[in-house]
């Protein structure tokens, strides 16, 4: 009786705090808790590390709540619980499990009264920024990328130029590094020297911390760089006499250009590039933000920058 009374009374503290919090706005990464109270019907093992969890959750010791929480949920799954795990995740800031945990509960009771809620809290942690740690071999390896020297380039747009490293705040290696703050989601990651280019595809999760190492060939000549979304095809000329050139750096003389484009199998619009003289790159980004199974040549997003480097 005595333990079935204390269950009962952190059942009802557990209750009565999620009715106070509940005309407050969702937090996002910190902030308040937003538990939710031990389900009605629940298997005794489950209710007593559920009420355990909630104590260690008072108590702000998150680690252990969530290990409470992720016990009794394996011992009985209830939306509450998984909803709890996701609100612990939250405030340990590992957003990428909480949105998989906040979508789990969406799974298991899709019509919550706090749906609505939920559904924003989503939309707000997985527009939340991560961390992007660019990365290169040391030099011992001779595909390693001198990042101090280099343009780095983030889904076409110039995110650092030439010249010393910033100290990052994510430590992760003794090797050189880059700390980006970008959005959340796939990114294109474009680094140019005046020697070579290395790119590669990225995946950042929200408010996580994503490295990405990219190498290059020791030397790649060229005086034009055409990178972006890879269901676009672009040629050196506009008959389209040449192979694909997406992602490759290659020569053209300087002058006006127009390089031949493909949207999957749509022609598009030519793109018009610059190629200017010595110790200068033409780099463009094509991407298009429309659905990629429309029946023509998508709505174009072009990036056009030149890169100087010092003679």
């Amino acid at each position: 009786m005595t333990r079935s009374l204390g269950l009962s009374i952190v059942a009802a503290i557990s209750l009565l705090a999620l009715e106070h919090d509940a005309g407050a706005h969702p937090a996002t990464t910190t902030g308040a808790a937003k538990r939710k109270a031990t389900p009605d019907k629940f298997a005794k093992a489950a209710g007593e590390a559920f009420a355990a969890a909630v104590t260690a959750d008072q108590a702000n010791d998150l680690p252990t709540a969530l290990g409470l929480y992720q016990k009794a949920y394996g011992i009985s799954p209830h939306p509450s619980t998984v909803y709890n795990i996701a609100d612990v995740q939250r405030r340990l800031a590992n957003l990428p499990l909480a949105i998989k945990s906040y979508e789990t509960y969406l799974l298991l009771s899709p019509n919550a009264r706090d749906r609505a809620d939920v559904e924003a809290l989503l939309e707000q942690l997985r527009r939340t920024p991560g961390t992007l740690l660019v990365s290169t071999g040391p030099a011992s390896n001779p595909k390693s990328i001198d990042l101090p020297a280099a343009y780095v380039l983030v889904s076409g747009r110039i995110e650092k130029k030439p010249g010393p490293l910033a100290t990052p705040k994510t430590k992760t290696s003794d090797d050189p590094v880059i700390e980006l703050f970008v959005a959340a989601g796939e990114h294109t990651i474009d680094v140019v020297t005046p020697l070579t280019y290395g790119r590669k595809q990225c995946n950042v999760q929200p408010g996580a911390v994503t490295r990405c190492e990219v190498f290059a060939p020791p030397r790649i000549d060229g005086a034009v760089i055409v990178s972006g979304d890879r269901r676009f095809r672009t040629y050196r000329n506009a008959d389209r006499r040449t192979g694909d050139v997406v992602g490759e750096r290659f020569e053209l003389p300087a002058g006006r250009h127009k390089l031949a484009l493909r949207d999957r199998s749509y022609e598009c619009a030519p793109i018009v590039l610059d190629v200017g003289a010595v110790n200068t790159v033409a780099y463009v980004y094509v991407s298009s933000a429309e659905y990629h199974g429309l029946q023509r040549c998508r709505t174009l997003d072009t990036k056009h920058h030149r890169l100087q480097f010092d003679p």
